[in-house]
């Protein structure tokens, strides 16, 4: 079981952030998410003031990151689920095509289009619509997700006790101590070069359970452009929403 956390929201030099605290952790870690959510991640017993010094340290840092992150991100388009509108499928945009002479609903790749075939009555539903291309992508994201652990697992040199595909909020991916890994299956949206970041990234973080030098040098011999990666995420953020 994981050791329970506290979460308190804290201001410094009008920079908002959220301190995550855990008795299991050493260290302090700072990470600005694409939507400029501000965690710090402390032990339980590391004093409050030193957790202010160490934001106050980063203040100018913390700014010019959440500036970036303002200008790059792009902006979110809801979709309508009409014929035609393109959705992402590894990173490519495909057309949906419906067809409504079913009577039961199917989707599937063909001819570099989405089709998605149901009865009539749901030809205007876009709620109904959004569910099942949802339930599609998460099908798809686990059959080729488990093909992409299994590949690196061995690369890495770890062993995986389970898989989940998982609609996270504000990560792309985590694993457990007991070697389970999580993956947002949002991610199927994504280039597979993507997919294998957030993937191998994960896989590291069972050797290594945090951002010391020793984790980045360990996911920079198997993804040597990870930064490049990363930023490709950051920038497409909202592209990857459905």
């Amino acid at each position: 079981m994981h050791s329970p956390e506290d979460r308190k929201e804290s201001v410094v030099k009008n920079i908002q952030y959220t301190v995550v605290r855990s008795p299991r952790r050493k260290t302090l870690s700072l990470t600005v998410y694409p939507d400029n959510k501000i965690v710090v991640k402390a032990s339980s017993f590391i004093p409050e003031n030193r957790i202010k010094d160490f934001v106050e340290r980063k203040s100018d840092w913390l700014k010019r990151k959440v500036e970036f992150n303002s200008k790059i991100r792009k902006p979110y388009i809801p979709k309508t689920f009409r014929e035609g509108e393109k959705f992402l499928y590894l990173g490519e945009e495909l057309p949906l095509v419906i067809d409504v002479h079913l009577n039961k609903t199917r989707i599937f790749l063909e001819e570099e289009k989405i089709y998605i075939q149901l009865p009539q009555k749901y030809r205007d539903n876009p709620a109904y619509l959004r569910r099942k291309v949802r339930e599609w992508y998460k099908m798809c994201a686990s059959e080729i997700f488990e093909q992409r652990i299994e590949h690196y697992r061995n690369i890495v040199g770890v062993n995986v006790t389970g898989f989940k595909i998982r609609s996270l909020l504000r990560t792309w991916g985590n694993c457990s101590h007991e070697g389970i890994l999580s993956l947002n299956w949002k991610l199927i949206m994504a280039p597979l070069a993507i997919i294998d970041y957030v993937v191998v990234h994960e896989l590291c973080h069972l050797i290594h359970p945090n951002h010391s030098s020793c984790f980045w040098e360990a996911l920079e011999a198997v993804i040597p452009d990870h930064k490049k990666r990363r930023e490709w995420l950051v920038i497409h953020e909202n592209y990857l929403k459905l």
